[in-house]
């Protein structure tokens, strides 16, 4: 562990950082928009299934595409270190990138933030290019919701502390929810409540079917993170029948990677780009 994060970890806990969150997630600004506010950040923005695709680029010469899907529970807006992160990690990889900005909980109901998933893909993908998903934390339910329904679209994947259990119920969960600096426990089984029961019963049923082939798929998962044995079980489902490349940072916390200054975070990032550079012979 680099002394940067032992510091960070200390600071976090001091300002009982997970209540902060908290708030965001269950008290949310849901009128910010991002691009709106800064609309130099993107090269053209297109209206779809009550959200928006925003491409931070426009490469006539890219030879892939990334697809990204933001975490904040469902519930908080797209916000600027998302976007940094993404930035930073699709530089110099010839690739053109998306950001999903899709209508959240509160305004949209859980069916029709993964019916907004099913639309981003079916859009990015008239460009003909190999399409990777990225997302962190919330966003890997409409990843996992697009392996279930178009895994034929999907060249490759990069999750990022993926939340995928709505309940979080699990002794091994709970065991690991002290040492987590970033989600409090009851804040995210009340929003997940909220998420599936908003959701058809059949795509409660395609969630729940058991994971075929992907792709390559790429985790970073920190070690202090609670999600940390879901997120074990979902290595242990993909990895007969995919290549899965699990990097996990002993010292990390959930979405440890929106600090950039972290070594840990340059690591990550240089792992995520080298990962998309494969993906697509770069």
């Amino acid at each position: 562990m680099s002394l940067a994060m032992m510091r960070l970890r200390s600071q976090l806990k001091k300002q009982d950082y997970k209540k902060l969150v908290s708030n965001t997630f269950m008290q949310p600004n849901q009128k910010y928009n991002l691009f709106a506010q800064q609309p130099e950040l993107i090269t053209k923005q297109r209206p779809v299934a009550g959200g928006t695709l925003n491409w931070l680029n426009a490469d006539s010469h890219a030879t892939a595409t990334v697809l990204y899907f933001h975490g904040g529970a469902l519930t908080a807006p797209l916000n600027i270190d998302q976007v940094q992160l993404v930035q930073k990690i699709t530089r110099n990889t010839m690739v053109n990138t998306v950001v999903a900005d899709y209508t959240l909980l509160g305004m949209a109901t859980g069916e029709q933030i993964l019916d907004y998933a099913v639309a981003a893909l079916t859009e990015v993908t008239t460009t003909k290019t190999p399409v990777i998903l990225l997302a962190d934390s919330a966003g890997a339910w409409l990843v996992k919701y697009l392996w279930q329904l178009q895994p034929e679209s999907i060249a490759a994947t990069i999750l990022i502390s993926p939340w995928l259990d709505w309940q979080l119920t699990d002794s091994a969960v709970t065991n690991l929810a002290a040492k987590e600096v970033l989600l409090e426990l009851s804040t995210m089984q009340k929003i997940g409540t909220q998420f599936w029961q908003g959701l058809t019963h059949e795509q409660q049923q395609l969630l729940q079917q058991p994971l075929g082939v992907v792709g390559p798929v790429q985790l970073i998962i920190g070690g202090h993170e609670m999600l940390l044995p879901i997120d074990k079980q979902l290595v242990t489902e993909l990895t007969p029948q995919n290549q899965v490349q699990l990097l996990e940072f002993p010292a990390g916390f959930h979405d440890f990677v929106l600090w950039f200054d972290l070594p840990e975070t340059k690591k990550a990032v240089q792992k995520m780009a080298a990962f998309i550079k494969d993906q697509h012979g770069v």
